[in-house]
Order: C-alpha cells, then sequence, then structure tokens
C-alpha cells in the first residue's frame, strides 16, 4: 500500500529556499523509491502465478481446478443497448445497465404526454364514446388500501437473492436494512435507547 508523503509548502517562513529544494528532492526520491517496490512487488506475484501455472499444469489442484472451471456471468444479461436513442449506448457494467433501462423505461412512461390538452380531451371523450364492452363486477375495495409492513416484509422473504431493480440495488441490501429495523425495534420494546455498532457487509461498502 502506498503511503502519501505530504509536499513541504513553499510559503512556509522558517524553512530556507535551499532546505525547501533539499526537502522537495527527498520527497522525490521517497516517491520514487515506494513506486519501485510497489512494482517489484506486482512482478513478483505475476512470475509467481506464472510458476505455478508451468508447474501444476498438469496436475489435479485446487489452483488448477480454479483456472479450469468455466466462470459464471455475474448478471444475468451480460450486454444492454439502447437502439432507440442516437448515437447508440451500450455497456456491460451492471450500473450502466442499470441507468440504461431506468432511463429506458422513464421515456416510455413519458412519450405522448406532451399532447396539447386542447386536442387530448376531444380525443379521449370519442374514445370512451366508442367502447361497448363494460367490465365485470369485480370487488377492487382491496386495491384502495395501502401498502402494509406485513406486505412489505413478505415481499422481502419471496425475493430471489443476487436480483436487483431499475436502481440497481441488490435485494441483500433492502433484506439487511429490514434486519437492522427490526433490531432497533426490539431494542426499544426493551428499554434500550441504543444500538450496538454492527459490521458491514463487503458487499454493500
Amino acid at each position: 500500500m502506498q503511503q502519501s508523503v505530504a509536499h513541504p509548502s513553499s510559503s512556509t517562513p522558517d524553512v530556507s529556499p535551499e532546505r525547501q529544494v533539499k526537502i522537495t528532492a527527498e520527497v522525490a526520491t521517497l516517491y520514487k523509491e515506494n513506486d519501485k517496490i510497489t512494482y517489484n512487488q506486482m512482478e513478483r506475484r505475476r512470475l509467481e502465478t506464472r510458476v505455478r501455472a508451468h508447474t501444476d499444469h498438469d496436475m489435479i489442484t485446487s489452483h488448477t481446478m480454479r483456472l479450469r472451471k468455466d466462470k459464471k456471468p455475474r448478471d444475468t444479461i451480460t450486454y444492454l443497448k439502447r437502439t432507440d436513442v442516437s448515437p447508440e449506448i451500450g455497456s456491460k457494467k451492471s450500473c450502466k445497465m442499470a441507468e440504461l433501462a431506468r432511463d429506458y423505461h422513464n421515456a416510455l412512461q413519458s412519450d405522448g404526454l406532451d399532447v396539447n390538452t386542447s386536442k387530448r380531451q376531444p380525443a379521449e371523450e370519442e374514445v370512451l364514446q366508442n367502447i361497448d364492452s363494460h367490465a365485470a363486477n369485480i370487488n377492487i375495495s382491496a386495491l384502495e388500501s395501502k401498502v402494509t409492513t406485513d406486505d412489505v416484509e413478505r415481499a422481502l422473504r419471496e425475493a430471489k437473492p443476487g436480483k436487483a431493480g431499475l436502481n440497481g440495488i441488490p435485494t441483500e441490501f433492502w433484506t439487511c436494512l429490514a434486519n437492522i429495523h427490526q433490531e432497533v425495534k426490539a431494542a426499544q420494546a426493551k428499554g434500550q435507547t441504543g444500538l450496538k455498532s454492527r459490521p458491514v457487509d463487503p458487499k454493500f461498502r
């Protein structure tokens, strides 16, 4: 890991110009030595990988099994491209693909909404007058009810792991938030005012 070295300030009144030049040269030398060490470490790791691949290529080891194993793509869709815009936009990155899908969805939802009201209203009335069929007498009162906490918890339980919506946030993130919420409620029920810190999953960092 590279360590940051502070550059001497040229406006320090207690340091003479000659001393500043000397300190700057020393700092540059330290940077060069640090880069050299980092480069040597990378070269050593590359050499170790090549040697291991050469010596273990005809042996059954965990290393060779990992090398020969087909890597499954992380995303179900490996490439997404929008052809309805000019120029066309495509990407293989998960976050970018989620952004493309979200923008495409928003464009579909807003398409045709800029029609003049003076033209829209007569058209709507004409369509309604030409509708002959009628909807069956179905009880739709359930649709008027608001989403409850039980509905949200059931949706989290039934959600498949490793999936994400248009915002790109995976299911595990919302499940983690729900678990934290339950812990806070349990702590409040016991009269505790605070909640101990918990380790953060590396995938959410």
